[in-house]
């Protein structure tokens, strides 16, 4: 962002006509001199580099860097041709900031001009910039000119410079004064041309930016602590399900009605982490899996209302919602997106599915998925009408 080199080319065409007919001369019968207007067209060619190191700059350019001959020639073989010499220059300027809120800049630069056989020339000029809005400036041109510019952004990526130049010096009588105009366009996006950002702005959206972090590190921090709690109440869980059968007793707050007569519960051997209360009449095992079937009155779905009948994948059951819900989420994670939980009103326990299923058959082979998933002691939970 602070270090930037910078290259540049250009190739263009020098078209040079004389009309030496209106030339002023001494000798008319000079043998240099041309009776009629000569024209010659060439190419031309610059090229330099720029480095750019905060607010320091340093660039050299070599202007005419093909220094072609323009020759001239008449029909009575009279010779004669214009050179187009090299120049070789260099620059070094700094950027002073005034405002850094306002974006305003105050930028001398000063520039030496080598060419072979003339006078070593020099500029010195001073430019203030406003936001890259709007800029004014004025050189000095030694023995030369003296000169004021100024410019401004039309829009976006479009500029236009106006520079006027007072020629001083010996040939200032003869060579009057000079207009230049500059339009200029640049191609790509510039985001901090497109988007001018003041530091009070830049300084908010950093202080937002900070609080929404902030924020998001304690709502990890609270999530964090709740998956602890959680696993710690599992861990209690699984626990009481290996100690002797104790009285469950319905959850304190619960959406669905509460059951009235206490239970007492065993968790059957062949079904791990899962509390089934169904009596032996309601109760069957086909191909080594246990079919409890109740009518699906008795239950309530996630929004509280009835669940379909149908056969479902049961691979948990608990007493507290909140581990129900949990265990549901971990099931998701694990890319069974099916997962959900149905609550028992008469029995107080939170039913964990895999699967719903429309036929007994199906929840069998849905059986073998979850168990191997990880939930070896998955049942079917039949709701009938």
């Amino acid at each position: 962002e602070n270090t930037q080199l910078r290259f540049g080319v250009s190739l263009g065409v020098v078209d040079h006509t004389y009309d030496y007919s209106k030339a002023i001369v001494e000798n008319s019968n000079d043998p240099t001199l041309f009776n009629e207007v000569q024209r010659k067209t060439t190419f031309d060619g610059n090229a330099g580099l720029a480095f750019v190191f905060k607010g320091l700059q340093f660039g050299v350019a070599v202007p005419q860097v093909i220094g072609n001959n323009v020759n001239y020639i008449e029909n009575s073989d009279v010779r004669s041709y214009y050179a187009m010499a090299r120049h070789y220059m260099g620059s070094l300027g700094y950027k002073f900031v005034l405002s850094k809120e306002k974006e305003i800049s105050l930028t001398p630069l000063g520039l030496v001009r080598y060419l072979p056989n003339a006078p070593l020339q020099y500029d010195g000029s001073l430019t203030l910039n406003w936001n890259n809005l709007f800029w004014i400036g004025g050189t000095y041109k030694s023995d030369y000119a003296v000169s004021a510019n100024i410019g401004f952004r039309l829009h976006k990526q479009l500029f236009v410079g106006y520079s006027y130049d007072i020629i001083i010096g010996d040939v200032g009588k003869y060579a009057g004064v000079s207009h230049e105009l500059m339009l200029n366009f640049k191609f790509g996006k510039n985001k901090k041309a497109d988007e001018v950002v003041s530091p009070k702005k830049e300084n908010l959206q950093n202080e937002a930016y900070v609080k929404r972090m902030d924020s998001i590190q304690n709502q990890l921090k609270q999530n964090q602590a709740k998956i602890e709690e959680l696993t710690k109440k599992l861990e209690e869980q699984r626990k009481a399900s290996e100690s002797k059968p104790q009285v469950v007793q319905s959850p304190p707050v619960q959406q669905t009605p509460q059951p009235q007569v206490v239970q007492q519960v065993q968790t059957p051997p062949e079904v791990k982490n899962t509390v089934v209360t169904e009596t032996p009449s309601n109760k069957t095992r086909e191909n080594g899996v246990l079919l409890a079937s109740n009518p699906k009155s008795d239950f309530r779905d996630t929004g509280n209302a009835i669940p379909n009948k149908g056969f479902y994948v049961v691979v948990g059951t608990y007493y507290y919602r909140d581990l129900a819900i949990a265990e549901a989420q971990r099931y998701k994670a694990k890319g069974y997106s099916t997962t959900d939980w149905v609550y028992s009103g008469p029995k107080g326990y939170n039913y964990i599915f895999m699967f719903k299923c429309q036929t007994k058959a199906e929840a069998i082979e849905k059986v073998k998925i979850a168990q191997q998933a990880g939930a070896t002691d998955a049942w079917i939970q039949a709701l009938t009408d």
